[in-house]
């Protein structure tokens, strides 16, 4: 299946490149010096979504050969799920169930962009620092019978990117680029979980764990859409 969404991007990458060759012959020299682009990523299914930002992705040209590229990731949620179920199929015990959910995600990526030629298609490389900070807090209230469990969770992670490309000018403010890379990053995780019950065994029960890691590893494949302005 993964081998087959490479060669429907492949596909599309050629018919892409033929649709110019045929109909924007005039237009495809390297234009006049643009100073931004936004960035897209182009997934599998030809659909278009933040490069590496869900927020935004964001290129700054300072000339011809740097420029800086800047993704923002932001997600939040809050919301709440209420149950109210038998305990088993022979017990008329009513349990009610209430789910508080909230969680917060922000990440940044930055890399400074080289590029050593100066043509319609170019190889290019570059560095600098990604940082993703999540937090989770989950309330489950078991009302009937009575339960209750907190459980927070942090996660800080942080580190450095190096990608390596080709981005290809097709148009004079646009472009199609393939790249991929190295991610060297360290990562912490807390989480704590206290538990409430009628259960004496369980009653005011807290639980804490720290969790860290160190990962170098290689980035997946990216195909991106530049739009210059």
């Amino acid at each position: 299946m993964y081998s087959f969404k490479i060669l429907r991007l492949i596909f599309g990458f050629f018919v892409i490149f033929i649709s110019c060759q045929l109909f924007g012959q005039t237009d495809t020299t390297k234009s006049q010096f643009k100073k931004y682009a936004l960035q897209f990523l182009i997934s599998s299914n030809f659909s278009l979504r933040s490069f590496q930002g869900s927020l935004i992705s964001f290129k700054r040209n300072f000339s011809d050969k740097t420029a800086l590229r800047v993704g923002i990731d932001l997600l939040g949620y809050s919301g709440n799920i209420e149950q109210k179920t038998y305990l088993s199929p022979n017990d008329s015990t009513l349990r009610d169930r209430k789910i508080d959910q909230h969680e917060i995600d922000f990440g940044f990526t930055s890399q400074f962009i080289f590029y050593p030629t100066k043509d319609n298609i170019e190889v290019f490389f570059g560095g600098g620092p990604i940082i993703n900070y999540a937090h989770t807090k989950n309330n489950d209230d078991y009302r009937t019978p009575y339960g209750l469990s907190d459980r927070t969770e942090e996660v800080w992670s942080f580190g450095l990117s190096f990608p390596i490309g080709v981005e290809w000018h097709f148009r004079n403010n646009m472009s199609l680029s393939a790249e991929y890379g190295l991610l060297i990053f360290y990562r912490l995780q807390n989480e704590e979980v206290v538990i409430d019950s009628n259960n004496p065994d369980f009653n005011h029960q807290i639980d804490k764990e720290d969790r860290n890691a160190f990962f170098v590893a290689p980035s997946s494949v990216l195909f991106g859409l530049s739009v210059y302005f």
